[in-house]
């Protein structure tokens, strides 16, 4: 419509190719939409936008992870001993790396709790006093359950650097005290990989940006905070702060993105790729290839009595155990019973969930309290949920924590079920089916990727779950093809990694048509301006930082001023009262007998009229 009301094809109308010329001009307003859109969404596709060039396919030369020059850091928020995902994966990610690498072309970022109170709390048993101490127990892990002694030799293998952190008990999680990039040297700062690049960047320190500071950074999401926030009291207010902080985090600090699964949210479509960059240990494949030799030489007794499936995991109802409730009683309606199953793992509602399975029999009560070392006599307590008032016990054995492998290879279980929909890539979930072991999971984007293997049992309902237990109860899993099982390496995980990493020129193309890397630099340069000194503490602080909100150390000489002042007080309120006990005394003594003849003086009108 013109700025006159006509409309522009008014003029066409005596023209003999007026039909002709209105298409023309139609598409041409597609053309123009689509090229709006595609601005935002690269992944549309729309063929024509960008022309097709011989180089399209080519790799960016500062995005070519294949080179042998490459030096590489990679920074995670966890360490061992916590068997956590983003301390496990990240150790051994980098680990097979440094394979065909010269000395020193790897290094693993990690934090140091700097606090005792936080090692204790988070590390039990172990007592590390310095970083040297756990970076030992880190390079033994590595070395005996990993198998790769040459790796976690320091002098051939992987390099271990250490930055300071605390724990943050809300969120259960570490965060950096200090600025990590600082313990780079500028001329090593060639690729950085960013394990969970949100979490590292919710309440960093001030210093060199990310993209800034390294040549290519690539960040890895772990974790659906998204859906956690949701889950917790307040979600629905919280779950989209979370989600667009983490976007921007995402956005401004990293080259390329890589998403577990398609599970997670949108961060930044022109940089993001879906794919699986994890592997599991070797000793799972190895156990899964045994399993499939004894079951073609000998065949394995199908008989479904006394078989048990198991579930490995944190013990909390967001895991997936209510769901897991929930398919007990269906099977149990459709079968008459059941199924046994060993809970393997620990967690903060270990007890409530125990009570929700086993009932709060007096049986139930003294088991609980033998496996504990506690008292058998019975104790009441308030009920948590209305399921502990069970009269039929599900047969759940809670075992605690243990190691997967450890426990799970032979041939006592076969079955591995696992209904949480909140994890973004289970590792439990591929430990399993790299160990030959059926896997009844949910038919949810998070398990897109075991869907690929035989012995995935996937459901949309609890009567498919039903169906498949009773299937897998009643055969052997199918084994695995060499070219399958090698999917679960890291091997072929670091190779993934490599080719997911990689930006094509073709994709340089759509960046450069898209114009977000100026704003994506823009948000990192306000993003660090406003973490800076006590304004970045106390935005910190107002964002739920806790103990990692005082980075920058000018808060320090107030706090301790103010501590001091406090402790002279009461220094010289003690010793006053050491040099005037008497006198004090006195005073006292009066006050009391003061206060006594007043309250006599006012009450004895009304005492003698109430004689009268």
């Amino acid at each position: 419509v013109r700025t006159d009301a006509s409309y522009v094809y008014e003029e066409l109308v005596d023209d003999a190719d007026a039909a002709e010329k209105i298409d023309q001009r139609r598409y041409r307003k597609r053309d123009r939409m689509l090229d709006a859109a595609y601005k935002v969404m690269p992944g549309l596709g729309k063929s024509g936008t960008i022309p097709r060039y011989e180089d399209d396919d080519e790799i960016a030369y500062y995005s070519d992870l294949t080179r042998p020059d490459r030096r590489f850091y990679v920074v995670t928020t966890a360490s061992l001993p916590w068997m956590t995902g983003t301390a496990v994966n990240p150790l051994l990610r980098a680990a097979y790396l440094t394979r065909g690498r010269p000395k020193g072309a790897v290094t693993l970022v990690i934090p140091w709790l700097c606090n005792e109170e936080d090692r204790k709390k988070l590390y039990a048993k172990y007592d590390f006093q310095t970083p040297s101490d756990q970076e030992a127990h880190v390079r033994e892990w590595l070395s005996s359950k990993a198998g790769m002694p040459k790796e976690a030799d320091p002098e051939t293998g992987l390099q271990i650097l250490w930055y300071d952190s605390r724990y943050h008990p809300t969120f259960m999680s570490i965060f950096s005290v200090e600025d990590i990039c600082k313990h780079i040297p500028d001329d090593k700062s060639d690729v950085c990989v960013l394990e969970e690049p949100e979490h590292l960047n919710w309440f960093r320190a001030e210093g060199d940006s990310w993209t800034k500071k390294f040549q290519f950074t690539v960040g890895i999401v772990h974790t659906n905070y998204k859906a956690y926030a949701g889950a917790q009291v307040g979600g629905t207010i919280a779950a989209p702060i979370i989600a667009e902080m983490s976007s921007l985090m995402v956005r401004a600090y990293c080259n390329k993105v890589i998403k577990l699964s398609p599970v997670l949210q949108t961060f930044c479509p022109e940089k993001e790729i879906v794919c699986n960059v994890h592997g599991v240990r070797g000793d799972f494949v190895s156990e899964g290839e045994r399993r499939a030799r004894c079951a073609a030489e000998s065949g394995i007794d199908t008989s479904i009595v006394g078989t048990r499936a198991y579930f490995v995991g944190k013990i909390l109802w967001a895991k997936g155990l209510d769901k897991l409730m929930h398919l007990e009683h269906f099977y149990r309606k459709t079968t008459g019973e059941y199924f046994a199953i060993d809970i393997v793992g620990d967690g903060p509602e270990l007890e409530e969930i125990r009570r929700a399975y086993l009932g709060r029999s007096t049986a139930n009560k003294a088991l609980i309290s033998y496996e504990r070392g506690e008292s058998s006599g019975f104790d009441f307590d308030m009920p948590k949920t209305i399921r502990e008032f069970r009269r039929t016990p599900i047969p759940a054995n809670f075992l605690g924590r243990r190691e997967h492998y450890e426990f799970a290879h032979g041939n006592k279980y076969k079955i591995f079920i696992n209904p949480s929909v909140t994890e973004v890539l289970c590792t439990t979930t591929a430990e399993a089916l790299a160990m030959g072991k059926f896997a009844i999971i949910p038919a949810h984007p998070s398990n897109s990727f075991f869907l690929q293997f035989p012995n995935c049992l996937p459901y949309q309902n609890k009567l498919e779950f039903a169906a498949n237990l009773r299937w897998a109860l009643e055969h052997e899993p199918e084994p695995l093809s060499p070219e399958l099982s090698h999917q679960f390496t890291w091997q072929a995980a670091t190779d993934r990694f490599i080719a997911a990493s990689a930006i094509t020129m073709r994709e340089e193309r759509i960046r450069a048509k898209a114009k977000k890397s100026r704003i994506d630099d823009r948000i990192a340069a306000f993003h660090i301006a406003v973490s800076k000194g006590k304004r970045g503490d106390v935005v910190r602080a107002l964002a739920g930082a806790g103990p990692v909100a005082q980075q920058s150390g000018k808060w320090k000489p107030y706090i301790d001023g103010i501590k001091g002042r406090v402790s002279d007080a009461i220094e010289t309120v003690a010793s006053f009262g050491q040099d005037y006990t008497f006198w004090l005394f006195v005073v006292l003594f009066s006050s009391i007998l003061y206060a006594l003849w007043t309250k006599n003086a006012l009450f004895s009108p009304a005492l003698g009229s109430i004689e009268l």
